[in-house]
């Protein structure tokens, strides 16, 4: 197949979790010889770990990439967009699904398009039934993600948003002053930052390993996670996860998994504090996340060989709303 995908960003240029999901599928499609072009404003790379990225506003017009390609694929803010374009050139698409939020414009359009869903959570929403889709968890690889880690020390929130549990973050850094914080920027949203002597803060980076490797228990206190998976990135190194218990978090942490409600704020304290306490629980919680990791991992073939067939049936126009009577 070739693939163009066009979509608002992609690492190095653009880190979050939407699109390292999305690059991490690209990667496992180009294993398998599928030719695949990325287009974004303003990347900051020509190549990123073997696939191509081109710039939206370069002198070779969109249109032509359309043409080149046997499927569209794209998500989040582009959706609409690239909904027009597959129309115009009559390409098929697949759209990736990251969250439970309605698109109207998917569901307007009746084209040959399918859907990829982030979590089985994700796929449960009402609003597309008649579209064909299937489930990829994000890819993690274990062995992309694993640091040599023997100076862990942090207690780490990647994305220091509201959204994403700052104020439990910030709250947790006062009531326990001994143990050092880490605030890793987001690609999106507001990032709130407090002047806290033990929390340390740092900037966005296509490197997230780097921080992982001083990371000691992750935190996940969102209000919404479709997924996930900053989670499943410190699993790989067994680093244990707190997490609020939403439904993309309780699906993708399974057993090693943490949960505590979000604001049972003494229930976050204790959680962290038996963590960096006691030592034969954290080896313990340390083995699930590693399990837990590899577990997610071996569904990855399966899951992405459903995909391609699904591609491909919309390429051949043998999807159920793609079908020629």
């Amino acid at each position: 197949m070739k693939i163009f995908c066009d979509i608002h960003g992609y690492p190095p240029s653009h880190n979050a979790g939407a699109e390292w999901m999305l690059h991490h599928m690209l990667k496992w499609l180009k294993s398998r010889g599928h030719e695949i072009i990325v287009s974004c404003p303003d990347p900051r790379a020509k190549e990123f770990e073997g696939i191509k990225i081109v710039d939206r506003f370069g002198p070779t017009h969109q249109r032509n990439y359309y043409n080149w390609s046997d499927i569209v694929v794209s998500h989040l803010d582009y959706t609409g967009k690239v909904i027009n374009k597959i129309r115009a050139a009559n390409r098929p698409a697949c759209f990736i699904m990251h969250n439970t939020h309605h698109n109207t414009m998917i569901d307007m359009i009746a084209h040959r398009s399918i859907l990829c869903f982030n979590s089985k959570y994700t796929a449960s929403v009402p609003y597309y039934k008649h579209k064909e889709s299937t489930i990829v968890y994000p890819p993690c690889p274990v062995e992309y993600y694993k640091t040599k880690r023997g100076g862990g020390r942090y207690i780490t929130l990647v994305n220091h948003a509201q959204k994403k549990g700052s104020d439990v973050f910030h709250e947790m850094a006062k009531r326990l002053p001994d143990f050092e914080f880490l605030g890793v920027k987001g690609g999106y949203f507001h990032q709130n930052k407090e002047r806290i002597p033990n929390v340390t803060y740092r900037e966005n980076t296509p490197n997230i390993k780097k921080s992982y490797q001083v990371t000691k228990v992750i935190l996940m206190p969102s209000s919404y996670e479709s997924f996930g998976r900053v989670a499943i990135e410190g699993y790989a190194s067994g680093i244990p996860c707190v997490a609020a218990p939403t439904e993309g978090l309780i699906e993708s942490l399974g057993d090693a998994g943490i949960f505590v409600d979000l604001w049972d704020l003494d229930g976050w304290e204790d959680a962290i504090n038996k963590l960096m306490t006691d030592k034969d629980y954290y080896q313990e919680m340390q083995a699930k996340a590693r399990a837990r990791a590899a577990e997610l991992e071996g569904m990855l073939n399966k899951q992405m060989e459903d995909l391609t067939n699904l591609m491909q049936r919309a390429i051949e126009h043998k999807t159920t709303e793609g079908r020629v009577a």
